[in-house]
């Protein structure tokens, strides 16, 4: 499995995460998962 491989399916993984929070206090960690992911994406 390759980097790439790896990266989408963890990005599935995360959209997936992001589509299930509905709440305040999800919404406010989902927004902090979303400036730690787009760092790591930046990364790659």
């Amino acid at each position: 499995m390759g980097l790439w491989q790896k990266i989408i399916a963890c990005q599935e993984e995360y959209l997936k995460l992001l589509k299930s929070c509905s709440c305040y206090m999800c919404r406010l960690q989902k927004s902090i998962a979303i400036k730690i992911y787009n760092r790591v994406a930046v990364v790659f």
